[in-house]
């Protein structure tokens, strides 16, 4: 039953439903169609819909220089700490890693809307 507000609803069937509203939000979905007949929600009988989920959190720094960079090895450098955490933070700190070479039209496409509007001279 899909509850269209204002007192409508109508009923849908299908052989296979397929959820694809993103991770985050299918799991919400799942969890929210909790029911009598299934109190965890749909597709929720074990109860962990939801429960291993790992955000990333991401962010670049770049760097910009005038000189070539000639080294082959652009991702070997990281660190991680998914243990140890901190005495302020209850969680742990993830990982850094370079991004190794990027071209213009990797920035371009993974850059904000409003950075070209901003700056329309930025370097990508």
């Amino acid at each position: 039953m899909a509850d269209h507000g204002k007192g409508t609803t109508e009923a849908y069937s299908a052989d296979i439903v397929v959820v694809a509203c993103g991770t985050v939000n299918s799991d919400l979905l799942l969890l929210r169609s909790a029911n009598d007949k299934q109190p965890g929600g749909l597709a929720n009988s074990p109860e962990v819909v939801g429960r291993h989920y790992m955000r990333h959190n991401n962010l670049a720094l770049m760097a910009v220089s005038k000189e070539p960079n000639s080294n082959r090895f652009q991702k070997t450098l990281s660190l991680h700490d998914w243990y140890l955490g901190a005495d302020d933070w209850d969680f742990p700190l993830g990982g850094i890693q370079m991004l190794g070479k990027s071209d213009a039209d990797q920035i371009h496409g993974e850059a904000p809307r409003w950075a070209g509007a901003a700056s329309p001279d930025i370097l990508f």
